[in-house]
Order: structure tokens, then sequence, then C-alpha cells
């Protein structure tokens, strides 16, 4: 959700829910019990930036030229931050990124994904999926209809899904 949280909230923090991460503590402690003695000098819990895709925004921006994105990192910032540094400046400096950036590139949305609701819906699918198993073909089950062919009125009803 984005409503309700301040404009100038980037590295804020959120108190962490004690209740929830609990029982993952507890697990992680009999797992290995040499971490139930180091303690825990911080539990930090904050926003993640998730894109509708699941995958980070990289590249030159297309509206501003020379201003360059690398976001959306969500939980793999730490993982994958010296790449991802790495294409960018070498994008900064020779004007071309030096890999193939087709599924990571800035430009790779549309505007009718730019709008709130969409990005809401489609964010929130994509970060209750990050851990799931993930399968090629598969799509998205929110943020459906956002984009329609002039045709979509005359065309059967698609069938039911199986799920």
């Amino acid at each position: 959700r984005v409503d309700g949280v301040p404009h100038d909230f980037a590295f804020g923090e959120i108190p962490p829910d004690m209740g929830r991460i609990a029982p993952f503590l507890e697990r992680a402690v009999r797992r290995v019990p040499a971490a139930e003695a180091a303690g825990v000098r911080k539990l930090f819990c904050g926003p993640e930036s998730f894109t509708p895709d699941g995958l980070p925004i990289v590249g030159e921006s297309p509206e501003i030229q020379g201003y360059f994105v690398a976001a959306g990192l969500n939980s793999i910032g730490i993982l994958t931050g010296g790449g991802v540094g790495r294409l960018v400046a070498r994008w900064v400096a020779t004007g071309k990124p030096g890999a193939d950036v087709t599924g990571i590139n800035i430009d790779r949305f549309h505007p009718f994904q730019a709008n709130p609701e969409y990005r809401a819906a489609r964010s929130a699918e994509t970060l209750g999926k990050v851990y799931d198993c993930h399968y090629p073909y598969v799509t998205p089950r929110t943020a459906r209809g956002a984009r329609r062919s002039p045709l979509h009125d005359r065309l059967p009803p698609a069938p039911a899904r199986v799920q």
C-alpha cells in the first residue's frame, strides 16, 4: 500500500511485528542453535521496491536524457547491486550497457502500466511470488484488462481457467 506513507519515507523503518516474525526466528534457532546465543543486534523492517513484473528497472530514462535509473531491486538488491552498478556505470561512460538488458530495461513498461491501481495490484501479486517456483509462460492474475484490443467486445469470452 502506498497511501499513508510519507513522501520522504526513503530508508524509513516500520516497527517489526514480533508476533508475525517470532515463529520464523524460533525455527531458525532450532535449526542453528548457536543463533540463540549470538542474539540480534538489529531487526530491520522497512519497505521494499517491487515492480509490476518483479524485475529491476535499469537504464536511461526515456523522459530525461542522461538520467539513469537502477531501481526495483527489492529483496535482491544486496545480491545484484554490484553487477547492476557496474552495468549502469559502463552504460553512463560508454553509452552502451555491455550486456543484454532487454528484460530489465526501463523502457519495457507501457503507459497503461503507469497508473497507481495497476501498479498496486500487480506489485502486490509480484511480492507474493518472490519465493514461489517460477514457471515459464505463467501469466499474472491481477490488473487484467488494463489494455484491451479494439476488438475485445466482439470476441467470445475466454474459457474458465483451471486452477
